[in-house]
């Protein structure tokens, strides 16, 4: 078509209500026109179309609807008729200033874009597992569901969902999936031109939850022991899919596929951790699980005894008719089932309690063996000459103690301090010895196992005993006395002080220069050891009979330690000043 070059072309349409066939579930949404980012024009393919020109710019200007005189029948309104890319054509490009026709001749084209096809939806699980079980579908693992949706022409404005018959909502993005069983989801989409989708529906049933999966023993077992004869089988059970894959591994070697049975016979001796799992069809992982199970490979031990009267001579024994034979089995892990024994080699039976030997001269060959609990079963025997023997222990440990650290003893009496560690010894060359404990001032009793202190000044009284491996035990005392108290130091100067002076804050008294200190101490239990004395922060130096020798016009600080024979320290600070 062609038009005056002062007037432009406008594009209209009338939108219209859907058809009325539309499911009714589905929500309402109407025809209409979308401008894309780029200014691309998209139609719905359904509407009528008019055409508008105006020689204004100004949407609200005057402007003329255009019929056709050659097709009046199909231009008001008219339909484009082809999906996708269309257009409105005027013929030769006229220059906007010279008003003069563009050579070559080229058509001015309005580009317009119908859309009249729905988008295509389709359900995603995110990184859950879709799967078909006997027709029916199942969803599960990490699952989430999103409706996602492609558009040929305008694109997808909006998608929508229904879960179980719930009312269609707008879907966003992906939703988690938490309750399990059957549902039915019913989805559409709609383009940016209204276009709806016809409503989609999936019957569909969520397997959220792993499966489980148990040890089960048959043959040969014990609690949580087996044995080479055991046949372990792992039982996994699915409430929805089914079983995919059960894995195990032993300890920490490398997962295994399960299949009928768990093979055991390479398993060593002793105990391992069974780990093991399922998958269901939808991969659903079961948490892993484990159990301690031991390999029990070793037949019980059989110890005979003889009870009653025997005598050793030469290494062989001698019973008396009154002897009896008893057995005594013991298993490394399951325990002990029966034992069996055999005399003379004849036909074994049950051992249930110690027998009588046969009364009557010459050897008596015993052959015995026990089975535990899981099948394992040994032999051994025996001959009537064989002997146990048995040292008896009657005394008890010998008992002696020590102290380590400051002590001083004076006549029977011995004086220790806080800091001395007393020592309880105990020997015994027979059985040895097990334990000692001990109590002070009769207190609770004490198991011995470090030297220990005493810290309350005073007489105190240890008992303690000593017992040995088969609980003979001996007993014993001592008594000392703690003193913590340090000794009593004085001074006293050689003549009286001639005048007082305030020196920092401190009244110290004034002699003249030939004055003469003494240090005197007394202890009230061990008795004084020792002085020494230091003078302004002198070098430290033994207490002689006394200090002379002082400076004039000058201020002292003697300090004096003094030591009893426990080291308990006790010091003297004497302040003076000594003048021309």
């Amino acid at each position: 078509m062609r038009f005056r070059p002062t007037l432009f072309a406008i594009l209209a349409m009338a939108v219209t209500a859907p058809s009325a066939s539309l499911a009714q579930e589905r929500l309402r949404h109407e025809y209409t026109n979308y401008t894309d980012a780029n200014g691309r024009l998209y139609m719905n393919k359904h509407l009528p179309l008019y055409v508008w020109i105006s020689s204004s710019p100004d949407p609200n200007a005057p402007k003329t609807r255009l019929r056709s005189e050659s097709s009046p029948q199909y231009s008001n309104p008219f339909y484009f008729d082809t999906e996708g890319y269309n257009t409105l054509r005027t013929p030769s490009q006229v220059d906007t200033v010279t008003k003069q026709v563009i050579l070559p001749k080229q058509d001015i084209i309005f580009e317009v874009y119908s859309d009249g096809l729905a988008p295509k939806s389709t359900l995603d699980y995110g990184s859950g597992t879709l799967t078909q079980v006997n027709g029916k579908w199942y969803a599960g693992g990490e699952l989430s569901l999103e409706v996602k949706a492609s558009d040929a022409v305008s694109g997808v404005a909006k998608r929508y969902v229904s879960l179980d018959g719930e009312p269609f909502r707008e879907a966003s993005g992906p939703t988690p999936m938490t309750k399990e069983g059957d549902h039915v989801i019913r989805y559409y989409s709609v383009d940016n031109v209204g276009n709806p989708e016809a409503i989609q529906a999936k019957e569909i049933s969520f397997d959220l939850s792993p499966p489980t999966t148990e040890v089960v023993l048959e043959r040969s077992s014990f609690e949580n022991v087996i044995s080479p004869r055991t046949r372990l089988l792992l039982a996994a059970n699915d409430n929805f899919t089914g079983i995919k894959s059960t894995m195990f591994r032993w300890d920490e070697g490398p997962w295994q596929p399960y299949w009928n049975y768990i093979p055991v016979e390479g398993v060593s001796e002793g105990e391992h951790t069974l780990h093991f799992y399922s998958v269901d069809k939808v991969n659903n992982p079961e948490q892993h699980k484990s159990m301690v199970l031991f390999m029990d490979k070793s037949a019980p031990i059989v110890v005979d005894e003889v009870l009653g009267s025997q005598f050793i001579s030469n290494g062989r024994g001698y019973s008396s008719g009154r002897t009896k034979f008893k057995l005594t089995a013991v298993d490394n892990k399951a325990g002990v089932e029966q034992i069996f024994y055999s005399l003379n080699g004849a036909e074994f039976q049950v051992y249930d309690q110690p027998f009588y030997l046969p009364s009557r001269s010459g050897g008596v060959r015993i052959t015995f063996y026990a089975v535990d609990k899981v099948g394992n079963s040994g032999n051994s025997s025996a001959q009537n000459n064989r002997a146990t023997m048995t040292y008896v222990d009657l005394t008890g440990p010998d008992l002696a103690f020590t102290y380590q650290g400051p002590q001083f003893k004076t006549r029977d009496t011995v004086f220790i301090n806080q800091n001395t560690q007393l020592l309880l010894k105990a020997t015994d060359i027979e059985s040895g010895v097990n334990r000692v404990s001990y109590t002070i001032d009769e207190g609770a009793e004490t198991t011995y196992n470090l030297p220990f202190n005493v810290q309350a000044e005073g007489r105190h009284i240890v008992n303690y005993t000593g017992y040995d491996n088969v609980d003979n035990s001996n007993r014993s005392n001592f008594f000392f006395i703690v003193d913590n108290t340090p000794p009593e130091v004085y001074h006293r100067f050689s003549i009286l002080p001639i005048g007082h002076e305030t020196i920092d804050g401190r009244e110290v008294e004034l002699y003249p220069s030939h004055v003469v200190l003494f240090l005197p101490a007394t202890d009230a239990q061990v008795g004084f050891d020792r002085t020494t004395y230091s003078v302004n922060g002198g070098a430290e130096k033994p207490y002689p009979r006394f200090i002379e020798g002082f400076a004039k016009n000058t201020v002292y600080h003697v300090r004096a330690r003094v030591f009893d024979k426990l080291g308990n320290e006790a010091v003297l600070d004497v302040h003076f000043k000594t003048l021309d």
